[in-house]
């Protein structure tokens, strides 16, 4: 019998989790209470694959304004504050850095939250004939594929193409305390302030600085704001000690949240979706959830917390912390 699965979040974890795990023959039951998506071309292929019929599979729920307020790892029941609630045989929790599932894997006294980086980060997207096409710009984007990184000595910017090179995606890297006037700035929605742009980088290159000029700050009368400037603050998180409890397991950053230096959130997500495919094969039984569990447990944990690691080392400024050396050859 197909196990019936709960993914609390659909983000890219969780939605290349709904579609690896029907693709095994499972009953999937998707729920999300945002409509804000990082990534948005990729987060929008997932959900047209994950909404498409693919018999002889059952289709994939997805339940949108069905926010979480509690569940039991015990009997796989999810709360939601529209007063219903769901029950399965498994629980995925794929809600977030801000993940509210996250609590109920740990013991009652954890004190493992998500905490500021020290750093915040400003995002926009640029089209990259529109950079092209500037004399003062173009000879930075002469190579497609190219990821380019400005450094200095407690900021950053760093421009990596997507959409097959037709956009570059720039990040703008600095300490928390000078863009601390953008209020609520640890969500992917909010618009950023050009100015305060510029001026954090008003003495660099100024080829770098034409481009920053271009970015876009979104205004109340746009509807879809995708690839204007953005703040966000940058969070960190100690290691969990476990992903899992009872019937319950995190995926994504709501397992493992890193900082964005070696860009590895999205893909360790869909790593730890595939994983979960793997031990839950479409004929695994009920009683071997938990097993199956730790299985997946063993599999990422250690991977995940390196990752997390490499990424903090990456995000130091030039000069801090040249004492430490890692091994990455490490499995």
């Amino acid at each position: 019998m197909p196990l019936k699965i709960l993914i609390i979040g659909a983000g890219i974890g969780g939605l290349t989790a709904a579609i690896a795990l029907r693709e095994q023959g499972h009953e999937i039951t998707m729920t999300e209470y945002t409509s804000t998506a990082h990534r948005v071309q990729l987060h929008s292929h997932l959900k047209s694959k994950a909404l498409t019929p693919s018999p002889p599979n059952l289709p994939i729920t997805l339940l949108t304004s069905h926010k979480v307020t509690t569940l039991d790892p015990v009997t796989s029941t999810v709360y939601f504050s529209n007063g219903i609630s769901h029950t399965g045989d498994l629980i995925i929790g794929a809600d977030g850095v801000h993940s509210l599932t996250r609590s109920f894997t740990q013991a009652p006294s954890s004190s493992i939250k998500p905490f500021p980086s020290g750093k915040s980060a400003y995002r926009f997207l640029l089209t990259r004939a529109s950079v092209l096409s500037n004399p003062k710009t173009a000879k930075h984007m002469q190579k497609e594929g190219e990821l380019i990184m400005w450094f200095g000595t407690d900021r950053r910017v760093v421009v990596y193409p997507t959409s097959s090179n037709s956009l570059l995606n720039f990040v703008c890297i600095h300490p928390d305390a000078l863009s601390e006037s953008e209020k609520n700035w640890e969500g992917w929605g909010k618009g950023g302030s050009k100015e305060n742009l510029l001026k954090i980088y008003e003495s660099w290159d100024e080829d770098m600085l034409e481009m920053l000029k271009m970015a876009r700050s979104p205004t109340s009368s746009d509807i879809n704001t995708t690839g204007t400037l953005k703040v966000w603050r940058l969070l960190d998180m100690h290691p969990l000690p476990n992903f899992t409890r009872e019937n319950l397991v995190l995926l994504g950053d709501a397992a493992h949240p890193y900082l964005p230096h070696q860009g590895q959130g999205a893909g360790s997500a869909i790593e730890d979706a595939a994983a979960l495919a793997v031990v839950f094969p479409g004929d695994v039984k009920e009683e071997e959830i938990q097993e199956r569990l730790k299985l997946y447990e063993n599999i990422r944990i250690g991977r995940a917390h390196r990752i997390q690691e490499f990424s903090r080392i990456l995000g130091r400024d030039p000069g801090e912390g040249n004492d430490v050396v890692v091994d990455i050859r490490k499995p």
